[in-house]
């Protein structure tokens, strides 16, 4: 079987094709950016970097353009669809590789489009409305002109892949058909996220820690946490903020006492904090499935997530935290005092957290179901 992996970013494609690579089955990955884990031959490897050079500079000028994101996919996609081996099973990326998935049809090979994210119809109907009751600008997280596109690539392709029940049932709530869905999530660094002895905390007397890892944004529901955690009753305790900062935000941040606001970080220096934080918190609005909730988890911190985050699940059916429903600040408020005054119970699930994250959610776990997925579709 020849498998082709097709991403605009590279996002967890990586995952997807390391498990054809280990099946020997990888003809060919393209990106338009690099790939740092990936572990398969060099030679079906391909980038465009100066189609993502392209994507930001366009970014940069016309900020969550319209037309500017469907031009430069749709650039990349055309790049890709006309370079592509001959193959047994085409996995695109929603938004770039309509083309590809076309090109592949008429060739009868299968075709599966991923989707990581709800539906683009679903940021444009609650999200952008949420934000705008909260007086933010909405219209940040998906455009018009690309849902369209990715609704034809639903059309067009045999399978959907997708992370999550929140994100299933959206794609179906806007048309695409139930059969179509396949839920496979994503894998953790289960040595990289570990729960290892704390680090040292830099001389602070904190006894409580509440951590948030991400984009620091309305879209994330950062200012529910930050409302929630200004006022809760909380002795001793700190919020910590690792991401970059939108600008929407700063005064807020900067108006709530015992704030510490690090930052963006390079992924390798997150263990630290996810094994110093008493409380995970991810209160998005729309998350598909939060790879900081599963990064979290593996170093053995509880987790607070909202019905929107797709790896509400396996909080759940792990009791490795809490689910609380989106932009409810006075539940956050209920779930931080409730951690704070019953921190062995805490400590219970974040051990919960670390064994549901060792027995079946490694990169190496996924990646062989992966593996199974692909000769299921062969079959």
């Amino acid at each position: 079987m020849d498998i082709v992996v097709q991403s605009f970013r590279r996002f967890k494609s990586t995952q997807m094709a390391n498990a054809a690579a280990r099946h020997n089955a990888l003809s060919r990955y393209v990106l338009a950016d690099d790939a740092p884990n990936y572990r398969g031959p060099n030679a079906v490897f391909d980038s465009y970097p100066s189609v993502k050079f392209l994507h930001d500079g366009v970014d940069r000028i016309v900020p969550f353009s319209d037309l500017g994101q469907w031009t430069v996919t749709d650039m990349f996609d055309r790049f890709v669809s006309h370079s592509n081996p001959p193959c047994d099973l085409l996995i695109g990326y929603s938004g770039s590789c309509l083309r590809s998935i076309a090109a592949a049809n008429e060739a009868n090979a299968t075709t599966v489009v991923f989707r990581g994210a709800p539906h683009g119809q679903f940021f444009q109907d609650y999200l952008n409305e949420v934000l705008r009751d909260d007086g933010f600008r909405g219209g940040t997280q998906c455009t018009p002109r690309m849902t369209e596109r990715e609704d034809r690539e639903y059309a067009a392709a045999d399978i959907v892949w997708t992370t999550s029940e929140f994100i299933a049932d959206t794609l179906v709530r806007y048309g695409v058909p139930k059969s179509k869905l396949r839920i496979l999530p994503w894998g953790v660094e289960v040595d990289m996220f570990s729960p290892d002895e704390p680090a040292e905390k830099d001389g602070t007397t904190e006894d409580f820690s509440v951590l948030y890892v991400g984009d620091v944004s309305p879209e994330k529901g950062v200012h529910y946490l930050l409302d929630a955690f200004d006022r809760a009753t909380l002795p001793n305790a700190t919020l910590r903020l690792v991401g970059r900062l939108d600008d929407r935000l700063t005064q807020r941040v900067e108006a709530v006492d015992d704030v510490d606001y690090v930052g963006w970080i390079k992924r390798t220096r997150l263990t630290k904090y996810y094994r110093n934080a008493s409380v995970f918190v991810c209160p998005s609005l729309a998350d598909g499935y939060a790879s900081v909730v599963l990064e979290a988890m593996a170093s053995g911190c509880p987790v607070v997530v909202t019905e929107n985050v797709g790896s509400k699940d396996v909080v759940l059916e792990n009791d490795a935290g809490r689910v609380v429903p989106p932009a409810d600040v006075d539940a956050i408020v209920r779930v931080l005092e409730g951690a704070h005054r019953n921190a062995q119970a805490w400590r219970t699930m974040g051990a919960n957290a670390r064994v549901a994250m060792e027995e079946g959610f490694s990169v190496e776990d996924k990646e062989r179901e992966f593996v199974d997925f692909f000769e299921e579709l062969a079959a």
